[in-house]
């Protein structure tokens, strides 16, 4: 995909960038002409209709703070992002007119819950720990959805009305966000194990 081709899709002129090493934070560093501007460009990215609550600004970490993404990755949040199918069918039939496909929210993970499982049953697991292969996960906090799900992507279009479930509906978060304790191989369908 070329320079103009992004800059079409995304609305405004884009640049293309490899990826740095973790040691050039300069790359990753957010750029704040003020004290102020910065976060109201961040809750710019939320895309929250009037009346419509945001994530906790207030006690965000300073790396989030100070970075655009995690350094050395493009991950914004954390370099892990789960969902499970039982989130995915719950918000389906929440706004069974929007189309709900999986790619639209970029997990790294998505489980397959069992038939019984419903609801936004990732939710339950922050605070546990996953495990799937030799792969162990910290199951950190909820992942509050932004705009970026509502935008038109290869197959599908834009669904404005995703967002509006999300947050009514998910008190704005689908899936969870996790931190890797120890690294290891997994493979579609390992079984994954709520420690």
């Amino acid at each position: 995909m070329s320079v103009c081709e992004v800059s079409a899709l995304v609305g405004h002129e884009s640049v293309l960038q490899p990826l740095r090493p973790e040691a050039d934070d300069n790359f990753y560093r957010r750029y704040k002409t003020d004290e102020h501007t910065w976060l109201q460009e961040l809750k710019a990215t939320f895309a929250r209709e009037e009346g419509e609550p945001l994530p906790d600004f207030d006690n965000l970490p300073p790396s989030i703070q100070d970075f655009v993404s995690v350094p050395g990755t493009f991950f914004l949040v954390s370099p892990f992002y789960i969902l499970t199918t039982s989130s995915l069918n719950h918000m389906k039939q929440q706004n069974p007119e929007s189309d709900w496909h999986v790619e639209r929210f970029r997990p790294n993970l998505v489980i397959d819950t069992l038939p019984g499982v419903t609801g936004l049953a990732e939710q339950d697991w922050i605070g546990k720990v996953l495990k799937m292969g030799e792969l162990v996960i910290e199951c950190s906090e909820s992942a509050p959805r932004c705009g970026a799900v509502t935008r038109k992507q290869s197959g599908f279009g834009a669904d404005a009305s995703l967002l509006r479930s999300i947050v009514r509906e998910a008190d704005q978060n689908l899936g969870i966000y996790g931190n890797i304790q120890s690294a290891g191989l997994m493979n579609v369908g390992d079984e994954v194990c709520l420690v």
